[in-house]
């Protein structure tokens, strides 16, 4: 790890993030007030999470990238679905897969 805490000092594995997001978004690991304040999203961005969209879900997450490592987990509180996906040294654009992925469980929304 070439960056300690944080940012690239931790490890984990897509269970542990899906795992994580599920306890973060159903209140088991900061209060409600806290999480609010967290999906407060402007510009796009809160407080340790973003805004992202897939085939029209919207959802809250997070992602990374270091060292050629990826990562990112995802909650789409519309179909209480948490997601996540770590990888290395992919040769293609990850969000493809992602997009893929998410779309067999996700509904399209227009």
């Amino acid at each position: 790890m070439s960056i300690p805490l944080g940012a690239g000092g931790i490890v984990s594995t897509p269970i542990d993030l899906a795992l994580f997001s599920e306890a973060l978004f159903n209140g088991r690991l900061v209060s409600k007030k806290s999480l609010e304040l967290m999906m407060n999203i402007k510009e796009n961005y809160g407080m340790g999470l973003h805004q992202m969209s897939f085939n029209g879900n919207t959802c809250l997450g997070h992602t990374g990238k270091l060292d050629g490592f990826i990562t990112m987990f995802a909650y789409f509180n519309d179909s209480n679905i948490s997601f996540a996906f770590t990888t290395n040294g992919m040769n293609y654009n990850y969000w493809d897969l992602v997009k893929h992925v998410l779309k067999t469980v996700l509904p399209e929304k227009k």
